[in-house]
């Protein structure tokens, strides 16, 4: 393939310098691109491993999901020790005001309010098990959420709400 004459470059109009930027320009787009559908297929945008986490404390373990969608549903999992008597977990008002429960797993029982949050009543569990909460977001921004066994000290977690 012959190359380009100046003449004939001038008379198409071909700007090598202009050329050689647009393909630069095209190549960070394209890294970009990809680097966006990696991040979100690794969860960095929610519902994927990164977007996963968990906090504990001495007497509960808590699932859930760090990066969460406005107005999505999510679930967080909370892991509770062996109790004959029933199960009360207390849930913040932090998490009540940024959150709407809508369905727990099991169900719960009863409830009783509290200035700082509520207690959920769940049947005994005589060999430990996994209460899951399934809330979705109200607003969106960081929440400090607060969950645990009634009469323990809470655990503290932190979501961050995408719209």
């Amino acid at each position: 393939m012959e190359s380009l004459t100046d003449e004939r470059r001038a008379a198409i109009g071909f700007d090598e310098a202009f050329e050689n930027r647009w393909w630069r320009v095209e190549k960070s787009a394209w890294t970009l691109m990809v680097a966006l559908l990696i991040a979100g297929g690794i969860g960095l945008f929610g519902r994927g491993v990164l977007a996963r986490s968990h906090a504990s404390g001495p007497d509960v373990s808590i699932e859930y999901e760090r990066i969460a969608r406005y107005q999505t549903p999510t679930r967080i999992s909370v892991t509770v020790p062996p109790d004959d008597g029933g199960t009360r977990v207390f849930v913040g008002r932090s998490l009540l005001d940024r959150l709407q429960v809508q369905a727990a797993v099991p169900p719960a029982l009863g409830s009783e309010l509290r200035p700082d949050g509520v207690v959920l009543l769940f049947p005994a569990q005589p060999t430990g098990g996994v209460i899951t909460l399934t809330a979705e977001p109200g607003s969106i921004g960081v929440c400090q959420q607060w969950l645990g066994l009634d009469g323990r000290a809470p655990v503290g977690f932190r979501q961050f709400i995408l719209p």
